[in-house]
């Protein structure tokens, strides 16, 4: 078997982690609807049904669905070969049912007499995974069928949330789950929304913290809202109303430079007190530019407990003395900084597309855990600017941002980073012959013959 990451490692792994991973070892009873080669039910069998009672029961066809052009690659056969072979070392807690999720709940054939089961066939479940068919009504009907057998507080995950943007609402499962999801209300509590979604059968508290839900805050001159920001905002915007809805308010401030620490402290009570049910707080600067998918990469990356405070990756510019023509020579820096004895440095070299673990961020991309703000703590010093402030460290100033996040450490808050959520920087330069010669570095001399670059070389 091929030993890189799959799909279940990729999207799935952390919210099984997360959810799961507290009822170890319980006796648990669990079914998947969509089984592949098996990946999910490895990881459960060995971390959370460990239990000698615990059983899982696996549903699939091991066809493929109609009409998707990825499934059309594989040789089903030596898929479920694959999958059954894996599955020899648990056979006294493994239930196989190779058929559709609607006869198996239907009460079809029985569960494959090849493995010892003590499942109970089609009974209650603790847990229940439901990634097979992804067409509306399908996903629909698992949904609904997976409530009907779901023991009290217990627990569906629907995968493939955000799959299929490009096929109609009756081709992919992102409606179906959103109207599964209305019908239950408040009968359910929503646990995650994402690239999956999670809840449980235990009625929703309606003063309860929405998981995934966020505010905005980003402070700004009276002018100084880029075009290129407000573009890429209101592209991310759309993007959040058509599918996953996690904005649930801004809270903006008009400021000048010295006033910028008051501003964030502001953005920070007004969150705290009139979005109570959003879980994240996330600052963006607005001469900051980035793809629609931005906040999702943040929050993919984030964690309430472990990653309460995750940036984005983001560049700035350090100019030096201007020439005669006014162009000050420049290097671009990372906004990633470790600190050093009491001074912070920025991280030159990092891994691309990667979780990293930083002393300091900047506000230009910040997503900030609600529990990281409610801390009391913040207020013991009685200062008035609790959590952004000026301030000095080794006998340097030290920026509003950067105060924020040693003073998060200090209180235990890990600080990362994820390079996988890029940004830009939208700044003013004047452009001039060295900066031209410092990307073609070939100086012609006099009398050389001249080039000339045509589309057809570029």
């Amino acid at each position: 078997m091929d030993n890189t990451l799959t799909w279940f490692d990729r999207t799935a792994r952390r919210h099984f982690e997360r959810f799961l991973l507290p009822a170890a070892g319980a006796p648990l009873d669990a079914l998947q609807i969509g089984v592949f080669r098996g990946d999910a039910s490895v990881w459960l069998l060995e971390n959370v049904l460990t239990h000698p009672d615990s059983t899982l029961t696996d549903v699939d066809t091991w066809e493929g669905s109609a009409g998707e052009e990825a499934h059309e690659q594989y040789d089903w056969s030596e898929v479920e070969a694959e999958y059954r072979a894996r599955m020899e070392p648990f056979t006294p807690r493994v239930g196989i049912y190779h058929g559709t999720a609607n006869t198996f709940f239907a009460g079809g054939d029985e569960l494959d007499v090849c493995f010892v089961t003590n499942t109970g066939g089609r009974s209650a479940f603790d847990f229940v995974y439901v990634d097979g068919s992804h067409r509306g009504l399908d996903v629909l009907q698992d949904g609904l069928n997976a409530w009907n057998h779901l023991k009290p507080g217990g627990i569906i995950a629907f995968d493939d949330y955000m799959w299929g943007k490009d096929r109609a609402a009756h081709l992919r499962p992102h409606d179906a789950i959103d109207a599964f999801l209305a019908v239950l209300g408040n009968q359910a509590t929503l646990m995650y929304r994402g690239q999956q979604v999670w809840i449980s059968n235990t009625p929703a508290d309606p003063d309860r913290v929405v998981p995934g839900t966020v505010g905005v805050g980003f402070c700004s001159g009276a002018t100084t809202i880029t075009t290129e920001f407000r573009h890429c905002y209101t592209r991310l915007l759309n993007c959040d109303a058509r599918e996953t809805r996690r904005i649930t308010a801004e809270h903006t401030k008009v400021v000048g430079g010295t006033s910028i620490p008051a501003a964030r402290n502001e953005i920070v009570e007004q969150f705290l007190v009139t979005t109570p049910k959003a879980e994240w707080l996330w600052f963006v600067d607005t001469d900051a530019t980035f793809a629609p998918s931005l906040l999702e990469e943040l929050l993919a990356a984030a964690h309430p407990t472990e990653r309460p405070i995750m940036g984005g990756l983001s560049f700035r510019i350090n100019y030096e003395t201007p020439n005669a023509v006014r162009a000050a020579p420049f290097k671009m820096e990372p906004m990633l900084y470790a600190r050093i004895n009491d001074t912070h440095f920025p991280v030159v070299r990092y891994p691309r597309d990667a979780i990293i673990k930083v002393n300091g961020l900047p506000t230009h991309c910040l997503l900030i855990h609600r529990s990281v703000l409610e801390d009391p703590r913040w207020r013991e010093d009685g200062h008035h600017h609790p959590w952004f402030r000026m301030s000095t460290m080794g006998g340097k100033e030290m920026s509003e941002d950067l105060f924020f996040c040693w003073k998060a450490e200090e209180l235990g808050y890990p600080i990362h980073a994820n390079t996988r959520a890029k940004t830009g920087h939208e700044k003013h330069l004047v452009f001039d012959e060295d900066l031209y010669f410092r990307m073609y570095p070939q100086v012609l001399e006099p009398g050389s013959a001249m080039q000339i670059q045509t589309r057809s070389q570029e």
